[in-house]
C-alpha cells in the first residue's frame, strides 16, 4: 500500500470535498481517500499494482479540480505494519516546455491543455497563451515527447523545434 498527499486547487465548500472524494474512491485500486477542505489536500491510500499517480491526478481533474504542481508531499508504505519511507514516484516524472505556434486566443490554449491532459502518462499540462508555451509534467515510462508533440498537432497547432526539458 502507498499513501499520497495531493494538494488540490479550486475546492471552496463541503460539496467540493464530497465530489473529489467520490471521484478518488471510484478509482480501481484506491483503498481510501479523505479530502480536507481547510488544508486543500486529499490523503489517498492505494495499491500501486492497480493504480498510479497519474490516475489519481486524472480523477481529481475529472471531478473539475486541479492538482497543484509537485503536490505529492509524502509517500509511504506500510509493510507488515512497519512504516517504510519510499523514494517519491515523482522522481520518474519529467517536465518539459513545448513552444507552441498558431494560437490566437486563450481558448486555443485551453484546447491544447485538454488535448495534452487526455494522454496517459501526462500528470499536468498548462498552456500560457501570452508566452506561447505548454508546460507539461509527464511520466516518460508511459508517454514519449513525440506523443506530446502529436497531441498538440492533433489539436490543430504546431510545436516549434526548441523544446526544453526542465
Amino acid at each position: 500500500m502507498k499513501e499520497a498527499i495531493l494538494i488540490i486547487d479550486g475546492m471552496t465548500c463541503d460539496s467540493c470535498v464530497q465530489h473529489v472524494q467520490k471521484s478518488l474512491r471510484g478509482v480501481k485500486g484506491v483503498l481510501n481517500a479523505e479530502v480536507l477542505l481547510d488544508e486543500k489536500q486529499a490523503h489517498v491510500s492505494f495499491n500501486p499494482d492497480k493504480v498510479d499517480l497519474s490516475s489519481l491526478h486524472r480523477a481529481v481533474e475529472d471531478a473539475g479540480y486541479r492538482i497543484v504542481e509537485n503536490s505529492q508531499i509524502e509517500h509511504s508504505a506500510h509493510v507488515f505494519g512497519n512504516p517504510e519511507v519510499l523514494k517519491s514516484p515523482l522522481s520518474a516524472v519529467e517536465k518539459i516546455t513545448l513552444p507552441i505556434k498558431g494560437m490566437s486566443c486563450v481558448s486555443c490554449a485551453q484546447t491544447i491543455e485538454r488535448s495534452l491532459s487526455k494522454k496517459n502518462g501526462v500528470i499536468n499540462a498548462s498552456v500560457n497563451f501570452a508566452a506561447e508555451k505548454a508546460y507539461v509534467e509527464y511520466e516518460p515510462k508511459l508517454i514519449e515527447v513525440k506523443n506530446l508533440e502529436k497531441a498538440v498537432r492533433d489539436a490543430g497547432y504546431d510545436v516549434r523545434s526548441s523544446i526544453q526539458k526542465i
